[in-house]
Parts: C-alpha cells; sequence; structure tokens
C-alpha cells in the first residue's frame, strides 16, 4: 500500500493558511481543523462529545536501554506493550484515527534491530505510522545526511509489510534544513507530517512554520497534505487573569491541521531549579 494519506479539500480561507480538509486512514475520515486526544490523560468511563473526539496521540519515550531488554524477553516486551494497550483501547477503533509517536533516547540513532522495534510498535498502535523520534534534536549538531538515512531506513523497513500511511517528522532543527527534507517526504509519497513544536506555542515558531508552507505550496502539495503539531504549548496562563490566550489554537490559521498536546516537559534554567530546591529544603 502506498505510504500517501487521502485527503480532500473542503474548503480554504483566502486570508489565512486555515482551511477544512477531510482526512481518511484505515476505512476512517475525520475533518480538520481539529485537536487531538491524549489517550494517557483520559479514562473508558469518562463521556466525551463525540464532536470533540477524531485524532487521538499516544506519546512514549524510550530508552536504548529498554529496546534490549525488550528484544532478548518475551516478558518484558509485554511489559512494553502494557500501558501501550491500555492507552489503544481508550480510543473509538472504528471512528477515530490514532498517532503513535515514540521517541528514542541513546547517545545516537537507533541500530538497526532498535528501529525495526521502534518502528513496528508505531505501526501496531497507529492509523498512520509516524516515523520515530529522536530526543534532544535541537540540543544535537544537526547532520542532514545521517538524520535522512535514519529516515530512510525507518521508511523501507515499514513498507516491508504496509497497510497504512506514513507520517514525516519535522524535528526541532534549524529551519535552514526544512525545505529539503519536505522535499524528501515529499519524494517517498508522504503527504502527512508531523511538526514537533518541543514545547513552543506555534506563534513562536512563526518563520519555520510558514517555510514548511512555502516548501509544499512550491510543490502544489499545499492543499493535499496533513500537519500535526506535536508538543504545542498552549501559552503561558497569566496570574489573576479570567481569560487566557489559547496561542495553540492560533496554529491553524498558520497552515496546522491538527494540535497535540505537550508531552515534554518545561525546562527551567539549572540556577532556578537549584534555587527552587534550596527553598523546598528551608521551607
Amino acid at each position: 500500500m502506498s505510504s500517501y494519506t487521502d485527503i480532500r479539500l473542503i474548503e480554504m480561507d483566502q486570508n489565512s493558511l486555515f482551511k477544512t480538509q477531510k482526512i481518511k486512514a484505515k476505512g476512517k475520515s475525520i475533518q480538520t481543523p481539529i485537536k487531538a486526544v491524549d489517550l494517557s490523560k483520559i479514562s473508558t468511563r469518562l463521556n466525551i462529545n463525540k464532536k470533540m473526539r477524531g485524532v487521538n496521540e499516544i506519546y512514549k519515550q524510550v530508552a536504548s536501554e529498554t529496546i534490549d531488554v525488550a528484544l532478548k524477553n518475551p516478558q518484558a516486551q509485554s511489559t512494553f506493550n502494557y500501558p501501550l494497550n491500555s492507552y489503544s483501547n481508550r480510543a473509538n477503533k472504528e471512528e477515530e484515527i490514532t498517532l503513535c509517536f515514540l521517541e528514542f533516547k541513546g547517545q545516537d540513532y537507533p541500530s538497526g534491530k532498535q528501529l525495526e522495534f521502534l518502528v513496528d510498535t508505531a505501526y501496531e498502535y497507529s492509523d498512520i505510522t509516524p516515523l520515530p523520534l529522536i530526543a534532544n534534536m535541537r540540543e544535537k549538531e544537526f547532520n542532514e545526511e545521517k538524520y535522512t538515512g535514519f529516515l530512510k531506513n525507518a521508511i523501507e523497513i515499514i513498507k516491508q509489510l504496509n497497510k497504512q500511511p506514513i507520517m514525516g517528522i519535522i524535528p526541532p532543527i534549524g529551519v535552514t534544513y526544512i525545505p529539503e527534507l519536505i522535499k524528501f517526504y515529499l519524494k517517498n509519497d508522504i503527504n502527512s507530517f508531523c511538526f514537533d513544536l518541543d514545547g513552543k506555542t506555534p506563534i513562536s515558531m512563526k518563520q519555520t512554520i510558514r517555510s514548511v508552507m512555502r516548501t509544499l505550496n512550491a510543490g502544489e502539495k499545499l492543499e493535499e497534505t496533513f500537519i500535526h503539531a506535536l508538543n504545542v504549548n498552549p501559552g503561558r496562563a497569566i496570574k489573576n487573569a479570567n481569560v487566557i490566550n489559547a496561542k495553540d489554537i492560533l496554529g491553524f490559521g498558520f497552515g496546522i491541521d491538527s494540535l497535540g498536546e505537550r508531552h515534554k516537559r518545561l525546562k527551567r534554567p539549572k540556577e532556578f531549579l537549584e534555587q527552587l530546591l534550596k527553598k523546598e529544603i528551608i521551607t
């Protein structure tokens, strides 16, 4: 099966990149724009209005050592899968599209067997298969050739036995590398993308998001793509304010179709944490 996602444009605003689309995957369809639901934060007993549902997220950080143990020990693999099964069962599997994001934590990129494990896991718990994320990308020196090679290997593994679309990852890297990355995905018949905002608001990443949209428009693919935003910061709460700016929602006007949750913890300066720790000890 093609890695391409079935997308039909319904309407597009003339003054922004706000659009309404119908996205189809594995016999299910959703309409954008839409807010994703983090399956780890809901209960099967919680009744959420169907109009608010459609896209689900499963997010898990996976250490290199954890994969190595799971590859050798069936019980460890079962333990690894237990929470994923629990989250997956909270979705309406007949109507909702689930995306399983796995973030690899290691000194380098995953080895061959580790990559197979990550890709197979994401595939089994998704309706559109996201390629693996690499932890701390913004803190590493980005090597375009090495990252592209990693993506090629992941795509080849999926295509060995594939019956669903693939979702490319746009990691938190310099805007200089974004256009070539988008072109790489389009050449591999991928038109669904995950934009990892790394805990930032869409309005703080305007230039990078616009670079993505310009590249898609140049390739005449702007109206044929599905863009999901991951690790989105909804905006800072203002003390004593009755109304909080929903800065994440503004992302729809920049061309984002689906808004995910912020899974990464907010990083504080080391000095701030040390002072906070001292204060708690004194108290």
